[in-house]
């Protein structure tokens, strides 16, 4: 199963009826929770998520245009919540 927030995303119709029913997303990477997540696709094993330095402030690319991206690999979990995130 694939989530994703970005509106041209596969993923993102399943995000949008999850919302509409009032289910939040929580995802896991490994057992772990992932903060700052895009998208997460459960069949390809990865999550793209917001890159944030020490201080938890996000980081630019290097053409300093847009947020720079970090995908990362493992067993990925999504558990549905209703209510808050």
């Amino acid at each position: 199963m694939r989530y994703s927030t970005e509106k041209d995303d596969p993923g993102y119709p399943a995000y949008r009826r999850g919302i509409r029913r009032g289910m939040f997303v929580h995802v896991l990477l490994d057992g772990k929770p992932v903060e700052r997540c895009i998208t997460a696709d459960t069949k390809r094993r990865k999550v793209l998520c917001l890159d944030e330095d020490k201080e938890g402030r996000f980081v630019q690319n290097a053409r300093r245009d847009s947020l720079k991206l970090v995908q990362r690999f493992g067993k990925v979990e999504l558990r549905h919540v209703r209510g808050k995130a």
